[in-house]
């Protein structure tokens, strides 16, 4: 840049250097933000409350045929990001407890839906079905506000 004089000020070259570092700087964190997929997330218990570590969960999209698996943890939590949004059929089973099926829950763009599952002991051909549609639809893992856009 040049002053009016017509000499180069350094303290000009200065600034322009720092405005486009910081925009280099900053760029990346604004994009990562934005996503247009959302969360299953939960915790899996038995009827005494103890943490069931090692159970199978199994996300379906209804309209997809979309299907991811994890396993839980040893304090029982699993986590299943990057969903494409839509409605799933989640189901949760270990050997030796019945399964828990919970339809119909709706997966939005960067929520997380959460699914808190109770494994009561009993054979492996028994399931217990939840609807998606008694499940709280208040965000309570998160402050972040999102929305569906169509």
């Amino acid at each position: 840049m040049k002053n009016f004089d017509g000499t180069t000020s350094s303290i000009s070259r200065l600034g322009f250097i720092l405005i486009a570092l910081f925009a280099l700087l900053i760029a990346p964190g604004i994009g990562s933000a934005q996503t247009f997929r959302g969360t299953i997330l939960g915790s899996v218990t038995d009827k005494s409350g103890a943490s069931v570590g090692g159970a199978t969960v199994t996300v379906r999209n209804v309209a997809t045929g979309l299907e991811r698996t994890s396993t839980t943890t040893d304090d029982g939590s699993y986590n299943i990001p990057e969903l494409p949004i839509g409605t799933y059929t989640v189901t949760i089973g270990k050997p030796g407890f019945q399964t828990v099926v919970t339809q119909n829950l709706r997966v939005e763009v960067a929520a997380q839906a959460r699914v808190d599952a109770v494994l009561n002991p009993g054979a492996v051909t028994q399931q217990v079905f939840v609807s998606g549609e008694t499940i709280s639809q208040v965000e309570t893992t998160s402050d972040t506000l999102g929305g569906t856009l169509t």
